[in-house]
């Protein structure tokens, strides 16, 4: 009769913490992709995200490259990525830079999580300014991106 109140109070119990059914979906995490090209030049300070390639040239068109003959803007294949990108000014040295630490695929969204770099006082850099830039490919998706700075 004891085990059988014990099995009951298990069963209640996990039940009770929302063992089985409804349980949410975890996130997928992504792997980071970085988009190889020549992206030096003035871009202004926020993220972006391009899922055809007339986004993608809107968004292109947005920098001042600086250079002559003007860089060609990296080819995507749209049917199977979406870039992602942010961008957040210059960088006073040659150490300075943004990195997307990780890229999760949530039920809702898609949460991309980067953090600029942080350089050791005793760091030897170069003293010039660097874009402080980054795009990504990932697996086409229509799901809203969410920028997230990390601690």
């Amino acid at each position: 009769m004891m085990r059988l109140l014990l099995a009951g109070l298990a069963l209640l119990m996990f039940a009770a913490c929302g063992g089985g059914g409804d349980s949410p979906v975890p996130p997928i995490e992504i792997a980071v992709l970085r988009l190889e090209g020549n992206f030096y030049g003035n871009w202004p300070v926020q993220s972006y995200v391009a899922r055809t390639d007339s986004e993608w040239s809107r968004i292109w068109d947005l920098h001042d490259p600086m250079q002559s003959p003007v860089p060609a803007r990296p080819v995507v294949d749209f049917a199977a990525y979406t870039i992602a990108g942010i961008s957040q000014g210059w960088g006073p040295t040659g150490c300075d830079g943004l990195v997307i630490l990780r890229i999760t695929d949530e039920p809702e969204q898609v949460r991309v999580a980067y953090r600029r770099l942080v350089i050791p006082a005793f760091a030897v850099c170069t003293a010039s300014l660097v874009p402080l830039m980054i795009f990504v490919k990932i697996p086409a998706t229509a799901k809203p991106i969410v920028f997230e700075p990390a601690p």
